[in-house]
């Protein structure tokens, strides 16, 4: 059975989710992919460009253009509290 585990992160936190994703290649003995939000555009082609197996990644605008909502909030809220909507 494949497992799915999810993340979201940005430019700041890059580094992290590639540890992640060495953790799980590590420790998980199921076949899996790691579904990751790239919160902004930087990190959503540097994880791309990586060619990672077990990354799949997902463009917030992929997010946000399924969402109508979700748009309509952002010019109240900050950065931090949009990407934790």
């Amino acid at each position: 059975m494949k497992r799915l585990y999810c993340t979201c992160f940005d430019r700041n936190y890059l580094p992290k989710a590639l540890a992640l994703l060495e953790s799980l290649s590590i420790h998980e003995s199921s076949d899996f992919r790691l579904l990751a939000v790239c919160l902004d555009e930087i990190s959503r082609v540097v994880m791309e460009r990586l060619c990672l197996p077990k990354l799949v990644c997902i463009p917030l605008h992929h997010v946000e253009r399924n969402d109508t909502e979700l748009v309509q909030v952002q010019a109240a809220r900050t950065l931090k509290e949009y990407y934790w909507t």
